[in-house]
């Protein structure tokens, strides 16, 4: 790779983080430098980078400590910090501090590199008029059974229009895929497409991510900021996760959508905005109306044409072709070999549940390529994991879906057993269960549980 290219320094203790946020970056066109520790990268004389990535949890100095040094200094370039849901509040400390953006671990390499890009090329400034986007350009939705034949017509039904669209699916379904579709094949595929995850703003920040602050507007806002519907301009907005948005929050993004317009933090005029808003979330946005947790005005603005991702169990023949291109993926990704794939695999994966949905079978691939590169891929060597009681139907039903308790009540069942069993130790429950701590904080949280450590 070109020394021309952007480099950037993680800073983080895990050498496994390291080496993989370092083939993430190569295969995005950046160059990367590695430090162990706080301390080695301040003792660091070499040349400034384009952006610096640093974790906040580490022994002997930690990210905040090295943030401040640094901000004494003077900060070369912009900052992103890694932090775990706990920490979320020292996250915001840091964006004070002059932190760029934060991303909550377990780290995923879409939404690292979307972060990534941000700081280094902000969608605020116009890209060179060099390349135009066309339709062919939309992200590929992968298999060819009935429910996804039925979204690909769905998408092209609504993509040249500029009517708001709500995507409802289980978590790891591929719901900003199909989002980054309607946007690719819109007119307004040559502006920016903007994702925001709604359930990872504190609530403190929810409004200020969305619509921007003016200098001064609170302790910390050293400078004025654009919010996300600023930044989308022109373009697409998804709000995933949009079931999380606090009732605050709620009534502005209303206005918004009623008058076009938003109004930044601290600001006294109000700034048009032209905008197409598409959102997505997991949750029964109707049961959460009914219960008085969610805006009914807020609800029609936003469901106004309602698009199903189907679970991957409801379209399991897709799962053959779906693993095949994710091997492929991370193979050309890695730069390995990859492995050949024995037949009774097909039978393991069409078998499996998937409660993870499509995410989980591209983690499942992911690892495959990792631990048997080059070697004969069996139906043993998958690793598949079946957590008890989170497997036999959705987490959350559809929007049409009657009320009633179902899956809420055996998922709260295996969390707390889970927890008993692990005598609160978190890191060990989400092991047991076999999901991610922060994935494990949303559910605990979702539930009204106490997070015992």
């Amino acid at each position: 790779m070109s020394r021309s290219e952007p480099c950037v320094h993680v800073v983080d203790d895990d050498p496994e983080i390291r080496l993989l946020l370092g083939a993430w970056l190569q295969s995005a066109g950046y160059r990367m430098q590695g430090f162990g520790s706080g301390a080695a990268y301040l003792d660091h004389a070499g040349a400034s980078p384009a952006l610096i990535c640093l974790d906040l949890n580490m022994p002997a100095l930690d990210g905040i400590s090295v943030l401040r040094t640094l901000g004494a200094r003077g900060l070369p370039c912009p900052v992103v910090v890694f932090t775990a849901d706990e920490a979320v509040d020292t996250a915001v400390e840091c964006m004070k501090l002059g932190a760029f953006d934060f991303v909550v671990k377990p780290i995923h390499a879409e939404g690292f590199l979307r972060v990534v890009d941000a700081a280094l090329r902000p969608p605020a400034v116009p890209p060179a008029p060099t390349r135009t986007r066309t339709r062919s350009e939309a992200p590929s939705l992968i298999g060819d059974s009935a429910p996804m034949q039925a979204v690909r017509e769905e998408i092209e039904k609504v993509a040249d229009t500029d009517i708001t669209v709500f995507i409802h699916g289980e978590s790891g379904t591929g719901k900003e895929l199909v989002a980054r579709s309607i946007h690719a094949k819109s007119g307004r595929s040559d502006g920016p497409f903007v994702a925001l995850n709604c359930g990872a703003i504190p609530e403190s920040l929810q409004e200020s991510v969305l619509f921007g602050h003016v200098k001064g507007a609170f302790t910390g806002a050293t400078a004025a900021r654009k919010g996300k519907f600023q930044l989308a301009d022109g373009g697409t907005l998804l709000l995933d996760e949009v079931a999380e948005l606090t009732p605050a929050a709620q009534v502005r993004l209303l206005r918004v959508l009623q008058e076009r317009t938003v109004e930044p933090v601290g600001a006294a005029e109000p700034t048009p905005v032209d905008v197409r808003v598409l959102s997505a979330t997991h949750r029964d946005l109707d049961r959460m109306v009914a219960a008085n947790a969610f805006r009914q005005d807020l609800f029609y603005r936003l469901v106004i044409y309602p698009i199903e991702v189907p679970a991957l169990r409801d379209h399991d023949e897709d799962v053959r072709a779906l693993f095949e291109h994710f091997v492929k993926v991370h193979a050309s990704t890695i730069g390995c070999e990859a492995p050949s794939i024995d037949d009774d695999v097909w039978l393991a994966l069409r078998s499996h549940p998937w409660p993870g949905n499509v995410r989980e079978l591209a983690n499942v691939a992911h690892r495959s390529v990792v631990a048997h590169r080059g070697d004969t891929l069996t139906a043993s060597k998958l690793g598949l994991r079946t957590p008890a009681g989170l497997t036999e139907e959705a987490s959350t039903p559809s929007l049409s879906s009657p009320p009633g308790p179902t899956m809420a009540d055996a998922e709260r069942r295996a969390l707390q057993e889970a927890l008993e069993a692990c005598e609160g130790n978190l890191t060990a429950a989400a092991r047991r269960l076999g999901i991610g701590r922060a994935t494990l904080y949303r559910k605990l949280t979702r539930h009204g549980m106490t997070r015992e450590r």
